[in-house]
Parts: structure tokens; C-alpha cells; sequence
């Protein structure tokens, strides 16, 4: 029966943590839930021992119930739940303007991701898409300028449609947009 109100004990607890601080309290409701279930029997027990104590003054004989590490474990996870929770909430702050323009700033240093897309937009024109060999990547084929934008000069080696591999340069100019797999090609030259 004690088991029983534990559980349903730690469940109100789970809602509680979700419903009052989103879901990065998850974790820490569910570590409050063991903590709760570890915890309530051995308070129960320690509550049993001081009963049967009584009852062996009256002369009552009552079978004693098993010592348990779980007090321990309990109070140790219901600290961690503590411990848990608290990041969760300050995970939960907004950022400042600051952490955005610096987030923001980090995702534009990144020249692999435009080269992807790049790349992509350039197999489009192509006669041959399958054919498509691109060179090695290096930083001097890409160039920030700023905003998020950047213009590539490269080339890509393919098969025309007479099937004869040709060397076709181009130039693209492609912007990030709010998220991370949000590429706008701006312009684009094969010659």
C-alpha cells in the first residue's frame, strides 16, 4: 500500500515540475519520483520501528519490517532532483540581445554549411547532376561578406549532354536565413 501512495505521490510530483516549468523539468521530475518511492517506505519503516517499540512495552510481539539503504538513496536523488531543476529553469531564460548577436555571428563563421548548399543549387544547372565533381574544399573558394552572405568562385567538372566531361566555373552569392537550413541563392553564373 505505502508503495502505492509513493507512486502516485511521485507522479503529482512529475505534473507539478512539467506543468509549472516546462519540459526541461522533466528530468528532474523523474529523479524526484525514485527519490519520492526510495524515500516514503523507509520513512514508513523508521515510523513502524517507533510503533513496534510501543507495542513491545504492552507486551505486543509484531514482526520487524527490513532495514533498507533507500532513506539514503532517496534524500542523495531528491538532491539531485534539486540540483536538476535549477538548471532547468536557468536553461529556460531568455537570452540577451548579446548571446543572440554572438550565436548568430558563430553560425555565419561557418563555411562548410553554404558550401553544401552551394553545391546543391550548382548540380541543378547542370546537364549531368550525377556526374557533378566538385574540388576539394578550400577557404579561398568561399567568402564572407557579411550578414550572413557569402560569394563562392569554384568549379565543377561534369558530363555534357554529348557525354564529354567539361570544366564549368560559376559564381554564387547565397545568404543564411533565421534558421539553420535556411539557404537563399541570390545569384547564380555557370560559364
Amino acid at each position: 500500500m505505502i508503495n502505492i501512495i509513493s507512486w502516485i505521490l511521485g507522479t503529482i510530483f512529475i505534473l507539478f515540475t512539467i506543468g509549472f516549468f516546462g519540459d526541461g523539468a522533466i528530468i528532474a521530475g523523474l529523479i524526484g519520483v525514485v527519490a519520492i518511492c526510495q524515500t516514503l517506505p523507509v520513512t514508513y519503516k523508521l515510523i513502524h520501528k517507533k510503533t513496534m517499540a510501543a507495542a513491545k512495552e504492552k507486551g505486543i510481539e509484531e514482526k520487524p519490517l527490513k532495514q533498507s539503504a533507500g532513506l539514503t538513496i532517496g534524500l542523495f536523488l531528491f538532491v539531485i532532483s534539486l540540483v536538476a531543476f535549477g538548471f532547468s529553469i536557468d536553461s529556460n531564460k531568455p537570452k540577451t540581445e548579446s548571446e543572440i548577436i554572438a550565436e548568430r555571428k558563430e553560425e555565419c563563421e561557418d563555411t562548410i554549411t553554404p558550401m553544401f548548399y552551394v553545391q546543391k543549387a550548382v548540380k541543378q544547372n547542370l546537364k549531368s547532376p550525377a556526374t557533378a565533381e566538385f574540388p576539394f574544399y578550400d577557404d579561398s573558394q568561399i567568402q564572407h561578406i557579411g550578414d550572413c552572405v557569402y560569394q563562392v568562385r569554384s568549379y565543377v567538372d561534369s558530363q555534357n549532354s554529348f557525354g564529354a566531361t567539361i570544366r564549368t566555373s560559376f559564381y554564387v552569392r547565397i545568404k543564411r536565413g533565421e534558421t539553420e537550413n535556411d539557404w537563399q541563392i541570390q545569384n547564380i553564373e555557370l560559364h
